[in-house]
């Protein structure tokens, strides 16, 4: 029976209604019992509504006919979902017990980067307070010398007001008075105003301010704005941290964040694997690749994060450099965005049993490949961020581990 077929194509979302359940047995148009099922609409009804227009060529069937055919689909789709859950909760540590688990994890990681971050910014708070001290000292210092300045011009002021007064009868002062005054006092305040007067000319001492302080506030601002970054790693111990084009790979989780990547079709396209975890500037990421079967051509690296949001899983794209990827092969040629870079063959050679160790450095935008238990390595530079870990496999069968993905 037709009815059946539905099962090869895998589980559908459905919703399976007990005629108990429902708040009336018979069909508030026709009046009829609930009797039949459309598979067509996945509605059951009375069946006067299967011979209308709307159900027209459908296919429907009475619960009569189909009850124990229906029973049995149900029973081997439950069975498959069942042990769907299972395999599900195996690799992906999905169980009751782990997601407790993982609840308990959240709450502690909470209270630690919380720790983190009042100590981080307890630092620039500091930071800004020891910065405010030395700044308001240097302003009540200078404040200090332009009140001295105010008090020397005062002081000074005052002496020569002085000496012009001692000189208010100079008629009829003695010579001897006159002289003496004029080498002992006079000489002395007229030297100490000349001076004066050519050191200082006057200006509004309180005239100061803070130099170039709203460009540095404003730089400041964007700088805080855009300060820390919390990044999570969640789908690094799951399949689900790939991108990848099903129908040509086959991703299976081994332990942790390691699994393999196996290349399960003989078609030649979509060559690209991504590992759905973003490498940005400020960090440094380090990760290991295990060629497992080399039947064809394999290539490791990164991708641009164009590239992947956009799930192109071709390596070649001509013209080459519009791959928006850096990767090299395992007959030494080396790919890059940039196109005089591109296909040439400046790396190393690697096969079945190599293990390769990458190390992306967002501060220096630099991807290293190391082959491990030996010299030989190659680096990509000026790299364009954000990255995104990449394998390339050929050949059907061709298969490779990632594994040891971690932040340094």
């Amino acid at each position: 029976m037709k009815l059946l077929e539905r099962s090869q194509y895998g589980i559908q979302q459905t919703e399976v209604t007990s005629l108990n359940s429902l708040p009336y047995q018979f069909c508030p148009l026709h009046q009829c019992p609930i009797n039949t099922f459309c598979q067509t609409c996945r509605q059951i009804l009375c069946s006067a509504c299967a011979v209308s227009s709307q159900h027209k060529s459908h296919e429907c069937f009475l619960f009569s006919d189909i009850d124990q055919e229906m029973r049995e689909l149900l029973r081997r789709e439950l069975s498959g979902l069942q042990e769907k859950k299972q395999k599900w909760e195996k690799e992906c540590h999905t169980d009751d017990a782990s997601l407790d688990q993982e609840i308990e994890n959240i709450e502690k990681q909470k209270k630690l980067l919380k720790m983190e971050l009042n100590q981080l910014f307890d630092e620039i708070h500091h930071s800004l307070q020891e910065r405010h001290e030395i700044l308001n000292n240097q302003v009540d210092m200078l404040c200090c010398e332009r009140m001295d300045i105010i008090s020397k011009i005062k002081e000074l002021k005052q002496k020569t007001e002085k000496s012009i007064k001692e000189f208010i009868n100079l008629d009829e002062m003695a010579t001897f008075d006159l002289m003496h005054k004029a080498t002992n006092s006079l000489d002395i305040v007229v030297k100490d105003f000349n001076k004066m007067t050519e050191e200082f000319h006057f200006e509004q001492v309180h005239d100061m301010k803070i130099l170039d302080s709203k460009l540095e506030i404003t730089e400041m601002k964007k700088i805080i704005q855009n300060f820390g970054r919390i990044e999570s790693s969640h789908s690094e111990n799951c399949t689900a941290a790939c991108l990848y084009d099903p129908e040509i790979m086959n991703i299976s989780i081994q332990s942790g964040n390691k699994f393999e990547m196996v290349k399960q079709s003989s078609n030649i396209e979509n060559h690209f694997i991504f590992v759905n975890t973003a490498i940005r500037s400020g960090s440094i990421h380090q990760w290991k690749v295990k060629i497992n079967d080399h039947l064809g051509w394999i290539g490791v690296g990164v991708s641009r994060e164009e590239i992947v949001k956009s799930q192109k899983f071709s390596a070649f794209e001509t013209p080459y450099n519009t791959h928006r990827s850096y990767f090299m092969s395992s007959n030494a040629f080396t790919w890059s965005i940039e196109s005089k870079e591109n296909q040439k063959q400046h790396g190393f050679e690697f096969s079945k049993g190599d293990v390769l160790e990458m190390i992306m450095n967002g501060n220096t935008r630099q991807l290293t490949v190391q082959k491990m238990g030996s010299n030989q390595s190659y680096t990509f530079r000026n790299i364009i961020l954000p990255v995104y870990p990449l394998v390339a496999l050929y050949a059907q069968d061709d298969s490779v581990t990632f594994y040891d993905w971690k932040r340094i």
